[in-house]
């Protein structure tokens, strides 16, 4: 259960990852 709950912790923090880069790529294009 634990590892279940870790393996879905790291999935969403990759998933918050990648959307911040492109939300900071983005800004950066833009100015």
């Amino acid at each position: 259960m634990y590892d279940h709950e870790t393996a879905t912790f790291q999935r969403f923090a990759e998933n918050f990852a990648a959307c911040l880069r492109r939300f900071v790529e983005g800004q950066a294009e833009e100015s």
